[in-house]
């Protein structure tokens, strides 16, 4: 029940957000490639990197280790908004700065209230899986194969 409330949330703030919008970090990518392997390999190394190892190692360290440290001194909701806003800023998107912040206290508050991290890495995971696969549609939009 937490975890549906909590996806529903982040959804609303994704439509919100108005996340079609490309993020600056994200302006003239392109998987496309005369050679068919290379946008293969292109799709494939995006979707590992942006699905499975961001989220993890991101995770691990916003919630696991910064949102655990500052549990331990802070109150609840001071410190998962400390760890939000951290987690917006190093993602260097000051347009997507508002998004990145609420969509880390969304996997805070995962975090925090079931006390499983994989739960908020499957919420990255899920969130970028969407955002990258809008990315890589939009990139082979007209490709001719």
């Amino acid at each position: 029940m937490v975890v549906a409330t909590l996806y529903a949330v982040y959804t609303i703030l994704f439509r919100a957000a108005h996340v079609h919008d490309v993020w600056s970090s994200f302006r003239g990518f392109s998987v496309r490639d005369p050679n068919h392997a290379t946008v293969v390999i292109s799709i494939a190394l995006t979707l590992v990197g942006g699905c499975i190892t961001a989220p993890l190692f991101e995770e691990a360290m916003s919630r696991a280790l910064l949102f655990g440290g500052l549990i331990t001194r802070y109150a609840p909701l001071g410190a998962a908004l400390i760890s939000a806003i951290v987690f917006g800023t190093l993602h260097f998107d000051p347009l997507a700065f508002p998004l990145l912040a609420a969509v880390g206290l969304v996997a805070t508050a995962s975090y925090a209230l079931t006390k499983n991290l994989l739960v908020s890495i499957a919420l990255h995971a899920t969130t970028n899986a969407i955002l990258l696969t809008m990315l890589i549609a939009s990139s082979l939009a007209g490709y001719k194969t």
